[in-house]
């Protein structure tokens, strides 16, 4: 117990504890003169009074060690709660920079579409613009057959020019290959389609964007990293 005592003395400042003594030592001594017209020291009442500052001292202590265990509890809820706030904020999942949409068709392509990720699925549908700006197109050509990548090679007719072809040596499509300006043609005109075709329906592409982003996050987009960017939603 003894020990508490002194573990609590070394926390409460040595000034205030020093205050304490000198004036109730003070108090005691003013007392004896006070009653004694003499003015000499009451051995007797100051043995007394000696005795009750002795057991003042302790409960004093007890005192102070009870202020300063409320003290810490109060502390207490607030480690407590700034946890808690740890565990409900961890930190955001990583998510591609980009969403694969649905590859476009054309002829025997399939060219690869991929925009953005700039829109919270929930989020109100951006402008065929906004949407279109943030299109890449045609990373990669696929065989819509086998979806197996095109490959380029040199002609077989003509080793100056290149043929484009299916990489699958088991597809249809991997003797039916495109000269290299059938190709170039190919994908201009595909580039101008989609472009025609986001607009004219934008709703289409909107969805496979929500649908994809949402798949990606398990339907819980708030525990990954935020889009990049937000538009100003307009809708034409």
């Amino acid at each position: 117990m003894w020990k508490e005592y002194f573990r609590i003395l070394k926390i409460i400042p040595k000034a205030h504890f020093g205050i304490y003594i000198i004036l109730i030592i003070g108090s005691l001594l003013t007392t004896q003169f006070i009653t004694n017209e003499e003015k000499n020291i009451n051995y007797e009442r100051l043995i007394y009074g000696l005795i009750g500052f002795a057991i003042l001292i302790p409960v004093w202590v007890q005192i102070q060690w009870t202020r300063f265990d409320l003290m810490e509890l109060l502390k207490k809820p607030e480690k407590t709660n700034g946890k808690k706030n740890n565990v409900s904020n961890p930190p955001l999942r990583h998510l591609t920079y980009t969403i694969e949409i649905e590859p476009y068709k054309i002829d025997r392509v399939l060219i690869s579409l991929s925009v953005t990720r700039r829109w919270y699925p929930d989020a109100g549908m951006p402008s065929a613009s906004d949407f279109i700006s943030d299109l890449t197109i045609g990373r990669d050509y696929l065989c819509y057959k086998c979806n197996h990548t095109y490959v380029r090679r040199l002609g077989k007719i003509r080793s100056s020019n290149y043929e484009y072809y299916c990489s699958n040596e088991k597809c249809k499509n991997h003797e039916n290959y495109y000269e290299e300006h059938e190709w170039n043609s190919l994908i201009d005109k595909g580039k101008l389609e989609i472009h025609g075709d986001i607009r004219n329906n934008k709703e289409k592409y909107w969805e496979m964007y929500r649908r994809e982003y949402l798949k990606l996050t398990n339907n819980i987009p708030e525990l990954y990293t935020h889009p990049s960017t937000t538009y100003n939603v307009s809708m034409i």
